[in-house]
């Protein structure tokens, strides 16, 4: 017991690290192919040395933390700002920085970035898959627009003429579905479906399904 105790007041006499962070964590919430402004981690040097920034590593490529020095005298503060890079990403993304100091027995300090990137068109499942030898029952995509003013779908068109495409509205340039039936599953073959769409959109938006027998 007398051990135990002993333990437990040492850690709590563990001094707390020379940085405080005013946060660690950010949420961002945007549509697929916004540009953020850089996201901002302040923090303040609470100990009563200096301190130098001696590691800086970002988990992707796509986020880019600058930091305008690397040594904080005591009480001065500074901020760490990250640039992030949406491209190509979707959904729900999550990016880590961490940061490592020159203080003595200092765990490294890891802030999070969280995106939620909306997709102008959400395609629900994109990939569409028959088994060979399987039942040619259709399958359905259903389409969802998030775009500002929505988008008009005029139909689709299919790469393949034993790929039966059908377009149902269920609310005009917003809520779609997409009908595909195979001719069979005998034979294995891949389908690029396109949707047609009355105004021009953004290179890189969704517009595409893939149908599958294999």
């Amino acid at each position: 017991m007398p051990g135990v105790m002993l333990m437990l007041m040492a850690l709590c006499a563990a001094p707390l690290p020379a940085l405080e962070w005013a946060r660690t964590e950010a949420v961002l919430n945007g549509r697929l192919g916004e540009a953020f402004p850089p996201v901002e981690f302040p923090f303040t040097n609470k100990s009563e040395a200096s301190v130098t920034i001696t590691d800086i590593r970002a988990s992707c490529h796509c986020t880019v933390p600058v930091l305008e020095k690397k040594t904080y005298t005591p009480g001065e503060s500074g901020v760490l700002r990250v640039d992030f890079d949406t491209t190509g990403l979707a959904g729900s993304v999550t990016r880590t920085i961490t940061v490592e100091t020159d203080e003595p027995g200092a765990p490294a300090q890891t802030l999070t970035l969280i995106a939620d990137l909306i997709e102008p068109v959400a395609l629900k499942p994109r990939l569409l898959h028959w088994k060979l030898d399987a039942s040619a029952a259709a399958k359905t995509v259903d389409i969802q627009i998030n775009r500002d003013g929505g988008l008009e779908i005029t139909g689709a068109a299919s790469s393949r003429d034993d790929f039966k495409v059908e377009l149902a509205t269920f609310e005009p340039r917003r809520r779609y579905r997409l009908t595909v039936t195979p001719a069979g599953t005998g034979d294995a073959r891949l389908a690029v479906i396109t949707l047609k769409t009355l105004e021009t959109v953004p290179a890189g938006t969704a517009l595409t399904v893939f149908a599958q027998v294999r």
